[in-house]
């Protein structure tokens, strides 16, 4: 988190000069924030409202304009106080502009009229590490990247999506998006505004309006990010192809890995309710159609998107002068896996031109107020939809879009043992610095543990023998504080949460998968049982389904079940479904008697890892141990179905597959080996724009020989976290995604051997 100082001087622009370049932005650019100015007190917002408050998991940087000059302010979301107009020289951020963060910096697009991008550093706001033109005219909307030197931006005044290297502040090339053109459009431009990533592909909203009017529907452009071509969505048709949406004026877009969709706010013409929301499947490259219309949203122009967790979608909507913030409730049909959106509701707002929203971690809503009265920035408690500030925080200038700084850098977690005895330790994979053995008695931490991540909060899962759960605050790793137990012999392997008062655990020693108030008083944070009994196989003679590896995916729990008859491999696993809305099982196959999980192919499921990149949940499947005969498989968690075995252990290099973990839908990291001598195995995941069927490609090893490897992680910055066990000289080796090379020249020494970790976003 970087210091937030006192807001000084604002000096408001007249109201008509305000109202009338408000309304030349919205025409012409769909517009962003942008710029400058500040009064007042420190952070806003009064006396707090009687309503509980989410963790704090992020800060927010806000470009504030009045139409006439521009700058930007930054907010501590966990205090309020703010940092306004930290530009120390002009033209850093301009009166039309908009912001994206990737990485430790933030990237403000000066668009209509100033065409550049200023490129930010967090540890110095002030000062821009570069700023580069995007080309006279251009007007840049949106940036997407793919690393620190390879990005993409979209502009609305050329048929170009520029291809740049932020790291140098230079056009790399450019990707002609003239074949998406219609032939009809009279202004002969495509207008790429909103862009979104998912896996290898960047998706480009080409608004298609003829001059400033909506006659045709738009298109997503489809741009293949290992190549920087255009893609064609459409093989069977005439010349190349996006995808043909049904709604015109695409105006925002954002990708909700939890429902595995692109959703888009399509505006239609402006005044008339003919827009809404609609739902793309980036995997298949083709829209599933209207899930909302305008009319149905309650009326008005669709704007700017935010999901809260894949359960919950934010959506603008209203006329310039007279908005509100829409909310609906994103649902999956589990047969099909098509997305709807039900019980449109507003949260009664009435509120100047929004120009967008932002949700951060900890489970808070954004919303810029522009009043001439009182401009701020707006809090809500996406749980509840109620209002956290009782008056705007003063950010200076009304406020623009809001951008979600995640807190940095990250700690790692590492719980450590040599078996005898159990502790843990943390470490800054930035410099390498190590805090070891941190608990300050013992207990806290037994010999067979395992950790779990959530809010600000560390739970250390103490298992075989000890069956409790011990609760650390990030503030202060060395003491519990508090430990609950889960029952005599019931194991427990893992926790998954859907906020901090509702969390899951699967335990290994019973049938029962728990459910869990880690916030309720002591003794009381058992609130109850999801009987996993139906899912268990009347021949399996040890009686338990044992319950392992968990994934949230929206409103679905996944839970692996080995399935293994005492302790033998016998049939293969299943994947059970839980309801988080109802806390009940899901029966995937109502055509069969009885309840029925997500049937795999493999036996002995070792590890569930969800990858929204590529869309599915992959699982380890072990099989029988020292035999060849499992792999990763992968799972569709929208149409609760198994695909099959995505790559075998015998493809992989052979060896019993253990944990796993993706980087941004290209890559999957597998433990595979046997317990004395194990690997880090990488393929390359790729899927068919057709089919939408996923493949494995180019495995590969990272030539280890390693001790039994617990786990692996992968932080925002690529990284790598592999625990080396080696008698010797124990420790963490890093190794950088990008090249697949070390970086560490040693591992890190962490205290006792360690264990799987887990990273710390403070």
């Amino acid at each position: 988190m970087f210091p937030l100082l006192l807001n000084h001087g604002r000096a408001p622009a007249p109201d008509s000069l305000r109202t009338l370049a408000a309304a030349a932005c919205l025409v012409i650019s769909g517009c962003g924030g942008g710029g400058g100015g500040g009064s007042g007190n420190e952070g806003g917002g009064g006396t707090m409202p009687p309503v509980p408050e989410p963790p704090i998991a992020a800060s927010a940087f806000v470009t504030t304009t009045d139409f006439s000059t521009g700058s930007y302010s930054t907010v501590n979301l966990r205090d309020r106080s703010v940092r306004a107009n930290l530009p120390s020289a002009a033209g850093i951020a301009e009166s039309d502009s908009g912001a994206v963060y990737f990485n430790q910096k933030v990237y403000i697009l000066n668009r209509f009229g100033f065409d550049n991008v200023s490129v930010l550093a967090l540890d110095d706001l002030s000062n821009p590490v570069s700023q580069f033109s995007t080309g006279n005219g251009s007007n840049p909307q949106d940036m997407a990247f793919v690393s620190d030197e390879r990005a993409y931006v979209s502009l609305l005044g050329g048929n170009q999506l520029l291809v740049v290297n932020p790291a140098r502040a230079v056009i790399e090339s450019r990707i002609d998006l003239t074949p998406l053109l219609d032939p009809e459009d009279t202004d002969g431009l495509t207008e790429a505004s909103a862009l979104a990533r998912v896996g290898p592909y960047v998706f480009v909203a080409l608004q298609n309006l003829d001059n400033f009017a909506a006659v045709r529907p738009g298109v997503i452009a489809v741009i293949d990010t290992r190549t920087n071509t255009l893609v064609d969505a459409e093989p069977g048709a005439e010349e190349t192809q996006g995808i043909s949406l049904d709604l015109a004026n695409p105006v925002a877009m954002t990708w909700v890995p939890e429902v595995g969709r692109l959703l888009i706010a399509a505006a239609g013409t402006f005044g008339t309710d003919d827009g809404g929301l609609e739902s793309v499947d980036p995997f298949r490259f083709v829209s599933e159609g209207v899930i909302a219309t305008e009319a149905e949203l309650g009326g008005g122009d669709v704007g700017g998107l935010a999901s809260a967790g894949g359960r919950k979608l934010y959506v603008i909507a209203g006329g310039f002068e007279a908005n509100d913030v829409r909310v609906v409730d994103l649902q999956t049909d589990p047969g099909s896996g098509q997305l709807s959106a039900t019980a449109p509701r507003g949260l009664g707002l009435d509120l100047p031109f929004i120009p967008g929203l932002a949700v951060e971690g900890g489970g808070r809503l954004l919303v810029p107020d522009r009043s001439l009265e009182a401009p701020g920035l707006r809090l809500f408690d996406t749980a509840v939809d109620a209002e956290l500030t009782t008056a705007p925080i003063d950010v200076g200038l009304p406020p623009g879009a809001p951008v979600v700084i995640p807190p940095s850098p990250p700690r790692v977690f590492v719980p450590t043992t040599d078996f005898t005895t159990g502790s843990y330790s943390t470490f800054n994979p930035a410099d390498g610095s190590v805090s070891p053995d941190l608990p300050a008695t013992s207990g806290i931490a037994e010999s067979d543990n395992a950790a779990v991540f959530h809010g600000d909060r560390v739970y250390v899962l103490n298992r075989f023998g000890f069956d409790n759960i011990s609760i650390l605050d990030t503030d202060d790793l060395t003491t519990a504080l508090r430990q609950f137990s889960t029952g005599n012999g019931s194991n427990p392997q893992d926790m998954a949460f859907v906020s901090d008062s509702q969390a899951y655990i699967s335990l290994l020693g019973s049938n029962d998968l728990l459910v869990a108030d880690p916030t309720a008083p002591r003794g009381e944070e058992l609130t109850g049982r999801v009987d996993l009994t139906p899912l268990l196989d009347p021949a399996d003679a040890d009686g338990l389904v044992e319950a392992a590896g968990l994934a949230l995916v929206g409103r679905y729990l996944f839970v692996t079940l080995q399935g293994l008859d005492n302790f033998v491999a016998l049939r293969p696993g299943v994947l059970a479904v839980v309801d988080t809305a109802t806390d009940s099982l899901i029966d995937v196959d109502p055509g069969q008697p009885g309840i029925q999980g997500i049937a795999l192919e493999g036996l002995n499921p070792t590890a569930l890892h969800w990858a929204p990149g590529l869309g599915r949940l992959l699982v380890s499947q072990a099989g029988a141990f020292g035999v060849a005969d499992g792999g990763v498989e992968a799972v569709d968690p929208f149409r609760l179905l198994s695909e099959g075995l995505l790559i075998s252990e015998a493809d992989l290099g052979g060896g019993d597959v253990g944990d796993l973990v993706s980087v941004a839908g290209q890559k999957v990291y597998v433990v595979a080996g046997g317990f004395d001598a194990n690997d880090i195995r990488v393929f390359d995941a790729l899927r068919d724009p057709a089919s939408g069927e996923l493949t494995a490609a180019n495995p590969r090893s990272l030539g280890f020989s390693l001790p039994f490897v617990p786990g692996l992680a992968v932080d925002s910055g690529g990284r790598l976290f592999v625990p080396d066990r080696t008698l010797t000289a124990p420790g963490i080796r890093m190794i950088d995604t990008a090249t697949d090379e070390e970086i560490t020249s040693t591992p890190l020494d962490v205290g006792l051997p360690p264990g799987a970790p887990v990273v710390l976003y403070p």
